[in-house]
């Protein structure tokens, strides 16, 4: 064997310790909040065609949006449509993202309110 190619187990949980906090600090409710208004810019609606996807934190940005929106006082909302398509290399479902004006001043880290029926 060459020398060098044995990555020492420090080393590989350090990294692993890295990913972690930055997916911690990049995923926060906050986050994903702001990343739904960057999309929106403004816009009463934005489509998945129209989504910009630059990275992989971005598609997992998208997923805990629609992940979030069975709460309530949500700022947005989000409809599903037939079919899938490919963003950036995501493929990712159909899917039309809405302002929602009844949900703006969501305010996170509190608590979580569900509905009775």
């Amino acid at each position: 064997r060459g020398r060098g190619l044995i990555t020492p187990i420090y080393s590989i949980a350090a990294e692993l310790e890295q990913l972690k906090q930055r997916a911690r600090n990049s995923l926060t409710d906050k986050k994903v909040l702001e990343f739904i208004q960057q999309q929106l810019a403004g816009r009463e609606a934005v489509r998945s065609d129209q989504l910009e996807l630059s990275a992989t934190e971005d598609l997992l940005k998208l997923i805990l949006a629609v992940v979030k929106t069975d709460e309530t006082d949500l700022p947005y909302s989000i409809h599903f449509e037939a079919g899938y398509l490919t963003v950036n290399g995501f493929r990712i479902p159909e899917l039309t993202v809405e302002q929602n004006p009844g949900g703006e001043n969501r305010q996170y880290g509190g608590k979580r309110q569900d509905v009775d029926g």
